[in-house]
This record gives C-alpha cells, sequence and structure tokens, in this order.
C-alpha cells in the first residue's frame, strides 16, 4: 500500500527567526510504503516550506527484528541541509534536531499502532 499526503507542522522556533520567515508553520510531503504481511513500513519526508533557505529530508523504516519477529527495528536517517542566510545556520540547525529527537519516539509508538489495527483487521477478515 502506497501514500503520500502533505501536511502540514508547527514549529517552536524563536520569535526573531519567525517574524524573518514570516511564521511559524510549514507544509511537508510524506511518501509511505506499507507491505502489510510482510509488516514492513518505509516514509519519507521532506518540506516544501523555504527549501530554498532549507532542506529537511528525513527517512524512515519499520521492519520485524530479524529475531524476534514480535519487535520492530526502527531506523531513522535525517539530512537537514541550510541552504543560505549562513548567520542563522547554528541555531535553526540545533532546533530543527531537537524537535527530531524529541518526536521519533512518538512516531514509532503511534505507526505500530496502526500496523497492529490492521494485522488485526487481516486476521479478523481471515475469520
Amino acid at each position: 500500500m502506497n501514500s503520500t499526503r502533505v501536511f502540514t507542522v508547527k514549529w517552536p522556533l524563536p520569535g526573531w527567526i519567525a517574524r524573518s520567515l514570516g511564521g511559524t508553520v510549514a507544509y511537508s510531503l510524506e511518501q509511505s510504503t506499507v507491505d502489510v504481511l510482510g509488516r514492513t513500513m518505509d516514509l519519507t519526508t521532506t518540506n516544501l516550506t523555504l527549501r530554498d533557505f532549507l532542506e529537511v529530508k528525513e527517512k524512515c523504516q519499520y521492519v520485524p527484528h530479524p529475531e524476534n519477529p514480535e519487535w520492530t527495528v526502527f531506523r531513522s536517517q535525517t539530512e537537514i541541509r541550510l541552504k543560505a542566510f549562513k548567520v542563522w545556520a547554528d541555531e535553526l540547525e540545533r532546533k530543527v534536531c531537537r524537535v527530531f529527537e524529541k518526536n521519533s519516539g512518538k512516531g514509532k509508538l503511534v505507526v505500530e499502532h496502526i500496523c497492529n489495527m490492521m494485522v488485526s483487521e487481516k486476521e479478523t477478515e481471515r475469520g
């Protein structure tokens, strides 16, 4: 199953940066592929807002643990590239990294819950 969605993110930026950028709301594009029977999920998220200024690309992968199929292995890789305005680079990069670190655990729990629901639905259909 494949899906693509656009969503908004509200960034907790310092006031001077928010005023300079025109606000704290950003748009992102998420593309996902789910293999329900294989219990795998691949996600790629990229920012749409301020792409000429900052590129953020996050790749996440959820796969069954090779030794225990009841466990899930989560891999995450985030690339952050500031393209302009080097004056803001250090502060903005630190802020973005802190937000990604904070939210990575929450995302894992949500996806695991959704996958478990999908497997339960599949098992119910089989009878």
